[in-house]
């Protein structure tokens, strides 16, 4: 429960994000100066499934994140070292999967037809990293709409199956391009070049550039020393924190009433004065 009363707000999240950041660069992943990138990552593996907002079910919210970066900035060393060590998860490449690897598909044997799940329904309320996603053609990503905006995989061909794909889903990648990301007016330019049409890009809860460049190359090439205040956050309560939030239910998951006006009025004003719907990853219609 967030007791704005108490003097929890927004703030103090952050600064949790932030302290968490800075203990894995330092003991877990070795990649320094890119706190976003873990916060992304931190936030994706720790999204609930489902709860209640403002008298109302939010179905679907598990996490679909982007990150577009250029080559050697880090994208899959945080991603995967954060994946060992929360202990869950998988990682799968754009460029050795196809539609049917990642969503599944059909095969016949002795006349009788056979489906196959891919890795996002196989991985139902866990987590998928797809790496390499400029892989992957705007075609499969276009068909994987329903799978992301409503956790549900279905294929219909000789015959109709379907199952849940509830999986939270972490999009790494270059620019389709090959272009650096800094040859963009604006980073975020390169996403709907990337993933295709704009109803897809507006499926993304969350998008983050990282260029080369932005991290002084004495903080990337110094000398790794260990932490001298150690791990705060080991290995086994991260992996305990990740099962506890991946088991919370609808009910568990509370917003007081002072946070749901906040979110409905200072949040929703902020968002929407920052960010511009001609890219549609912050929308006032949804942005609460």
């Amino acid at each position: 429960v967030l007791d704005c009363k108490a003097g929890c707000d927004p703030v103090d999240i952050l600064a949790k994000l932030g302290d968490v950041a800075e203990d894995m660069a330092a003991n877990v992943t070795k990649i320094y100066g890119r706190p976003d990138l873990h916060k992304l990552v931190d936030l994706v593996f720790h999204s609930a499934l489902e709860f209640h907002f403002n008298h109302e079910l939010v179905y679907k919210g598990w996490l679909d994140a982007l990150v577009i970066g250029d080559t050697r900035c880090g994208k899959g060393y945080v991603a995967e070292g954060m994946m060992r060590h929360y202990g869950c998860g998988e990682v799968v490449s754009g460029e050795n999967c196809s539609f049917a690897g990642l969503i599944g598909g059909m095969q016949q044997v002795n006349s009788r037809w056979n489906i196959t799940w891919g890795r996002i329904p196989l991985n139902d309320r866990r987590m998928v990293v797809i790496d390499e996603v400029s892989g992957l053609s705007t075609d499969d990503i276009g068909r994987m709409s329903r799978v992301r905006s409503e956790g549900v995989a279905e294929l219909t061909k000789i015959q109709s199956e379907r199952t849940r794909a509830r999986t939270r889903l972490l999009w790494m990648g270059n620019a389709r391009s090959g272009e650096n990301v800094s040859s963009y007016a604006y980073g975020v330019e390169a996403i709907p070049e990337l993933v295709g049409a704009m109803e897809d890009v507006a499926r993304f809860d969350l998008a983050l550039m990282v260029a080369s460049g932005e991290v002084d190359s004495e903080i990337i090439n110094k000398e790794r020393q260990p932490s001298e205040r150690g791990a705060r956050y080991d290995r086994a309560a991260c992996r305990a924190c990740v099962m506890w939030v991946w088991s919370r239910t609808q009910d568990q998951i509370i917003f007081d009433d002072d946070a749901t006006r906040w979110i409905l009025g200072d949040g929703v004003r902020a968002l929407a004065s920052r960010y511009h719907p001609a890219i549609p990853l912050v929308q006032v219609e949804n942005a609460r």
